[in-house]
């Protein structure tokens, strides 16, 4: 019995490596190069100070971003930057005012267009050193497809490794027959003591939804939160960025 169960698990573990061997395969094909158009929607919301009084902010902002032989270029409206503009002007006069716009420009930062626009390097980077724990079949939006559990190995300096005492990282992703993903989730949860006294933990979770432009891999929507406490003071965030490309 004792070698039925190790002739099993010898044949079990090569197929559960593989899939992961066949996602980051996929994700290593280059891209198409054909240019890319799309508007980026940015919604941003913020908390941050104490419990009793926090400061809470909301804010959205729309560019334009194109992907092309040139490189990566984004635009903004008229309007949008004078709002942004008279947000300053009134932080300077009042330094407690929120500056919610500048906030959700920020969100559109030119190395996220660049993975929202080729997804596929950032992801081999978050699977690198990944554990395989589940592969099982799985329905997203009634749509069936394949989900990936995975354990993540984070790369931590080692100045910052000191103060950390807990660490836990995990992903799952979601593929379609061909291997090509289609939706993918990060946890990441940490916890630890910087300076002997002051505890500290944050987690931060993403979700990313995929598409296929042109025969290439793209981000449609993302959204990232987070949220941590130290020192006494605490703070949420989340932002949720939609892409609409040329074409999709």
């Amino acid at each position: 019995m004792r070698l039925t169960i190790l002739i099993l698990c010898a044949l079990v573990l090569p197929l559960r490596a593989d899939a992961l061997g066949a996602l980051r395969a996929r994700l290593q094909k280059p891209a198409g190069g054909e240019p890319l158009k799309a508007s980026v929607q940015v919604e941003t919301w913020n908390r941050k100070g104490d419990e009793k009084k926090p400061v809470i902010s909301q804010g959205k902002a729309t560019a334009w971003a194109e992907s092309g032989p040139q490189g990566l270029r984004l635009s903004w409206g008229r309007d949008l930057l004078a709002q942004a503009l008279q947000e300053a002007r009134l932080q300077t006069a009042d330094p407690e005012k929120t500056t919610p716009t500048r906030e959700a420009m920020a969100g559109i930062d030119a190395l996220s267009l660049q993975n929202y626009f080729d997804p596929g390097p950032q992801i081999l980077q978050e699977l690198d050193g990944a554990t395989l724990l589940e592969e099982r079949p799985d329905t997203l939006d009634g749509r069936p497809l394949k989900l990936l559990s995975l354990k993540l190995e984070p790369r931590i300096g080692a100045r910052e490794r000191k103060y950390i005492k807990e660490l836990d990282a995990t992903a799952k992703v979601w593929v379609d027959a061909e291997g090509t993903p289609v939706a993918a989730e990060t946890r990441v949860k940490v916890r630890g003591k910087a300076l002997l006294v002051i505890s500290f933990r944050s987690e931060q979770h993403d979700a990313y939804r995929f598409g296929r432009v042109g025969g290439r891999l793209v981000t449609v929507h993302h959204v990232h939160e987070s949220s941590g406490s130290g020192g006494g003071e605490s703070g949420q965030s989340r932002k949720v960025a939609t892409l609409t490309f040329s074409g999709s």
